[in-house]
C-alpha cells in the first residue's frame, strides 16, 4: 500500500511540475497519436508503443531481460533465456542499468535500444552523456531502470537535468525511474519511486501520449539528400552526420591525389556507426588531412559475418575510400576475431599506400584534436633520426598526475596507445610477423609492443591529442575512466613543438640528467594526504622521489606507489630508464626514480632514504584505505525522495 501511495504521489508531483511546459497534452483539441507504456522493474524493462488513431507503425515491445544490441557479439542467449532469473537483490549484471531507446518522432520506429551499466560507479554515466549528446534533436527518448541503475549516475546528473529531467537528482541509488522526453524539446513524463528489498518484484509503470509532427517536406528534395535523409532516419545518435553543415563540409573537402605528407591514415571501423560518424567529424577537423590519405577498414560482424550496411552507406555519402575486411566466421571468441581483423586491415593499408613513409592509426571510437596530425608530422622525422624510437603516440601516458603544457613532449617505453604513427617499414615488419592462425588471441596493441618495441621508446604529448571515448569489448570501467576517459583532450590552437633534436636519445638524456641533478628530494609518505602539494610546483623547481625497484618486471613497490600517486600501476610501461617524469602545473616536474634499477640512482644523495614499504597486513590495509579514498565517487546520500518533496513542492507550488 505504501508503495502504491508513493507512486501516485510522485506521478501527481511530476504532472504538477511539468504542467507549465506541457500545456498541449491537456488541450481539448490536442491530437494524441502516439501512446507509450514504459515499465521500470526489478525484473526487467518493457516499452510498448501503439497508435490510438493509427498513422504509425505496429506495436513494438522491448522484452523483459532483453540483450543490448551492442552486446550481442559478447553474449548470445537463446530466445527463451532469462538472464535475471538466477539473480539475487543487489547483484547487478551485464544488462542491468539504464535502458535507453530512441524512437523516430514521425515513423514511431524504435531506432536503437541500448543499456548503460550505470550501477557501476565508473565510465558508463559519462558514456551515457556522450551518447545522448549525439542524438538528433526532435527524437523521442525513453529511459528506464532495468533492475538497478541509478547508483553510478552521479557524473551524468547535470547533463540529464539540462535535458529536462526533474526527478533524477533525487533518485536514490537503487530507485526505479522512468523518463520520456523529446530531445531539445520537453519532458513528456517522468516518474520515480524508491527501491527496497521488500519490492523485489516491484514495477513502476508509466503511460503517456504525444502528438506526432508532420513529415518533413524536405526529405525527398533531390537524390543527393535522399541517402543522407535515409541514414539519419534509420540511425539513432548520429547528430553530426545529420547536420547539413557537416555534410556540406565533408563533400567539399578536397580529395587530392598528391600526398605531400607521404602518410596514410588507417581508420578501423568495427561496426558502430555512431562512433565512426563522430570520429570522422573530429578527424577532418585537422586541416591537413585530405580524403585520399584515409582508408576506412570496415569489419564484419563476429556472429553474422556481414558488414554494417549503414556504415557503408555513410562512407559512400562522404565519398571516402574504404575496404571491407572479411574475417571468416567461427573464431573461438571476439578477441580471436579482432586479432585477425587488425592483421588484414594492416595488410590492406600497406597495399593502399605503397609510397607512404608513415602510417597513422585510429579506431572508430577515438577522437582526436584539431592538431593531432600536425603533432604526428612534426615529430615523425625523429623515428628516422633515432633508432631508439619506434612510435609517435597521440595519447599521453596513463598518469593522472601529469599536468604539462601543450608543447610538452616526453618519451618512454610503452604501448602505442591510440592515434599513433609508425614508419611504414615497421608496419611491414609487424604484418610479416603477425600470426595468421585464427586460434591465436592476442590484444593487438600488446602484440605490437612485443614484436616492435624491443626496448625502444615512443614519443608522446603531456596533453593528449587522441582519446579513447568508446566502451568496447575489453573495457574495464574503473581503469577506463581513471586512466583514459578522464584525461583532457587538447582543444587549443596549434602550437609549435620543440625541435626533434631535443627528443633524440643523447639530447633527451642530457636534459633528464640536468633536471635530476637540480631536483629537490621528497621523503614524505606517498600513500598519505599531501604528497603532491601544488604549492611545491609554483616555481620552476623539480622534485624527485626515490623508491625501491630492483626489477622492471617484478616491481610490487611500484604498483603500490603508482596507485597512491595516480600513475599507471598495472605494469612498468610508461617508464624511461626506470623513471617517470610527471610535469606539474608550473614549469617543474615530479620525478619518480626506481632504486637500484634506474641508472639515475647514482644521483641520489647518500642521506636521502629510499622508500620501501613493508608488506604486512596493517600497513597494506592503511594504504589500501588511502587508495580507495582517491577513487570515491560523488556522494549519493543526498539523493532521496524526502529531499525532493520539500524542494520540488517549494519550486513548483
Amino acid at each position: 500500500m505504501r508503495f502504491y501511495f508513493g507512486l501516485v504521489l510522485w506521478r501527481y508531483m511530476v504532472l504538477l511540475a511539468l504542467s507549465s511546459i506541457c500545456p498541449a497534452s491537456h488541450h481539448k483539441n490536442a491530437v494524441r497519436r502516439l501512446s507509450f507504456e514504459l515499465v521500470s522493474s526489478t525484473k526487467g524493462t518493457t516499452l510498448k508503443t501503439y497508435c490510438p488513431l493509427g498513422d504509425c507503425r505496429a506495436t513494438s515491445q522491448t522484452r523483459i531481460s532483453f540483450v543490448d544490441h551492442t552486446l550481442q557479439p559478447l553474449v548470445n542467449p537463446s530466445e527463451d533465456q532469462d538472464l535475471t532469473t538466477q539473480k539475487q537483490p543487489w547483484e547487478p549484471g551485464r544488462n542491468d542499468g539504464i535502458v535507453v531507446q530512441v524512437i523516430h518522432e514521425i515513423t514511431s520506429e524504435i531506432l536503437i535500444t541500448k543499456t548503460f551499466n550505470t550501477w557501476n560507479p565508473f565510465t558508463y554515466a559519462k558514456f551515457l552523456v556522450w551518447w545522448l549528446e549525439q542524438v538528433r534533436p526532435g527524437r523521442v527518448i525513453t529511459m528506464a531502470i532495468h533492475r538497478s541503475g541509478t547508483a553510478g549516475l552521479g557524473p551524468a546528473i547535470p547533463a540529464l537535468v539540462s535535458l529536462g529531467s526533474v526527478l533524477i537528482p533525487y533518485s536514490p541509488p537503487h530507485a526505479l525511474w522512468t523518463w520520456i522526453f523529446i530531445k531539445g524539446g520537453k519532458t513528456v513524463l517522468e516518474s520515480v519511486t524508491s527501491y527496497t528489498e521488500s519490492m523485489w518484484h516491484a514495477n513502476l509503470s508509466s503511460h503517456s501520449y504525444i502528438q506526432k509532427p508532420q513529415p518533413y517536406s524536405s526529405y525527398l528534395e533531390n537524390l543527393r539528400t535522399f541517402s543522407h535523409s535515409y541514414i539519419c532516419n534509420k540511425c539513432a545518435a548520429i547528430r553530426s552526420v545529420c547536420d547539413d553543415e557537416y555534410l556540406e563540409r565533408n563533400l567539399a573537402r578536397g580529395n587530392f591525389k598528391t600526398n605531400i605528407y607521404k602518410t596514410g591514415i588507417l581508420l578501423c571501423a568495427g561496426g558502430n556507426i555512431q562512433h565512426l560518424a563522430y570520429t570522422l567529424y573530429r578527424l577532418f577537423s585537422n586541416p591537413e588531412i585530405t580524403k585520399s590519405m584515409v582508408l576506412v577498414a570496415v569489419g564484419t560482424d563476429y556472429l553474422t559475418g556481414n558488414p554494417n550496411s549503414f556504415i557503408l552507406l555513410l562512407l559512400d555519402i562522404l565519398k571516402l575510400n574504404y575496404m571491407i575486411i572479411h574475417v571468416p566466421r567461427g573464431a573461438p571468441s571476439i578477441n580471436h576475431h579482432l586479432f585477425q581483423y587488425y592483421r588484414k586491415s594492416w595488410e590492406a593499408a600497406v597495399r593502399t599506400f605503397p609510397e607512404a613513409k608513415y602510417l597513422a592509426f585510429l579506431d572508430e571510437d577515438v577522437e582526436v584534436s584539431s592538431d593531432w596530425f600536425a603533432l604526428l608530422m612534426d615529430v615523425a622525422p625523429a623515428l628516422e633520426k633515432d633508432s631508439s624510437l619506434w612510435c609517435i603516440s597521440g595519447t599521453t601516458a596513463s598518469h593522472r598526475s601529469i599536468h604539462g603544457g601543450p608543447r610538452t613532449l616526453l618519451r618512454a617505453l610503452r604501448q602505442p596507445g591510440w592515434g599513433f604513427l609508425l614508419q611504414m617499414s615497421s608496419v611491414k615488419e609487424a604484418v610479416s610477423l603477425w600470426p595468421r592462425d585464427s586460434n591465436i588471441s592476442v590484444l593487438y596493441d600488446n602484440f605490437l609492443y612485443t614484436v616492435l618495441a624491443k626496448g625502444r621508446e615512443c614519443i608522446y604529448p603531456a596533453i593528449s591529442r587522441a582519446r579513447h571515448y568508446g566502451v568496447g569489448v575489453n573495457t574495464v570501467p574503473q581503469i577506463h575512466q581513471l586512466y583514459f576517459l578522464d584525461f583532457p583532450l587538447y582543444d587549443g590552437n596549434r602550437v609549435k613543438f620543440p625541435p626533434i633534436d631535443t627528443l633524440t636519445w643523447d639530447t633527451y638524456e642530457k636534459r633528464v640528467m640536468l633536471q635530476l641533478q637540480k631536483a629537490k628530494p621528497i621523503t614524505r609518505d606517498p600513500c598519505a594526504p599531501g604528497f603532491l602539494t601544488p604549492s611545491d610546483f609554483d616555481f620552476a623547481s623539480d622534485y624527485v622521489f626515490y623508491f625501491y625497484m630492483d626489477s622492471i618486471t617484478e616491481a610490487p613497490e611500484w604498483t603500490l606507489l603508482a596507485e597512491c600517486v595516480g600513475t599507471w600501476p598495472y605494469s612498468t610501461q610508461g617508464m624511461h630508464r626506470g623513471s617517470v617524469e610527471l610535469p606539474q602545473f608550473g614549469r617543474g616536474s615530479l620525478w619518480l626514480v626506481g632504486v637500484p634499477f634506474s641508472p639515475y640512482s647514482a644521483l641520489k644523495p647518500l642521506n636521502i632514504p629510499v622508500w620501501k614499504p613493508k608488506f604486512d597486513d596493517d600497513y597494506l590495509n592503511r594504504q589500501m584505505m588511502f587508495i580507495a579514498a582517491l577513487y570515491l565517487q560523488s556522494n549519493s546520500n543526498n539523493r532521496t525522495l524526502e529531499r525532493s518533496k520539500l524542494e520540488l513542492f517549494q519550486k513548483y507550488s
